[in-house]
């Protein structure tokens, strides 16, 4: 009998949602942790929409996203294959007030190389390096 790679996430993403149904019942607001933790799982089980939806959610719920937020995204959308929704990352970051970190900056790099698109990885790593973040050695392990 195959067993669903989901299956041992299901369980935990039930108490997730159960823990915000509970937190909402008893008017305790839950903070950008909470979501962060939802988020994390949808994203490391490549439930990317899911992963948004719980995003949007919070930003609803004027639930201010942190950088790791970002960087629970960034991570998920280039290990689904999808860098183009990592590097608009950069863009929406502006919008919370928030700049992008070398983690950031060097999950996208590695998105565009997985996918052979290394014209993108140069460009993203030279506007990293425009806006004054100092690649590390990952950035240069990833690029090379």
């Amino acid at each position: 009998m195959a067993r669903n790679p989901l299956s041992c996430h299901s369980n935990s993403f039930a108490r997730s949602i159960l823990a915000l149904t509970l937190m909402e019942e008893f008017r305790i607001k839950p903070d950008v942790i909470m979501f962060s933790t939802i988020m994390k799982a949808w994203s490391s089980a490549g439930l990317m929409d899911r992963c948004q939806e719980f995003f949007d959610d919070m930003v609803k719920a004027r639930i201010e996203p942190d950088i790791h937020v970002f960087s629970i995204l960034a991570k998920g959308y280039v290990c689904v294959g999808e860098p183009i929704k990592a590097e608009s990352l950069l863009y929406s970051m502006g919008k919370f007030g928030i700049s992008p970190n070398v983690v950031i900056f060097t999950t996208i790099i590695r998105g565009w190389c997985i996918a052979g698109k290394m014209e993108h990885a140069i460009r993203v790593y030279k506007k990293m390096c425009e806006l004054g973040i100092s690649p590390n050695l990952i950035t240069f392990e990833t690029l090379v």
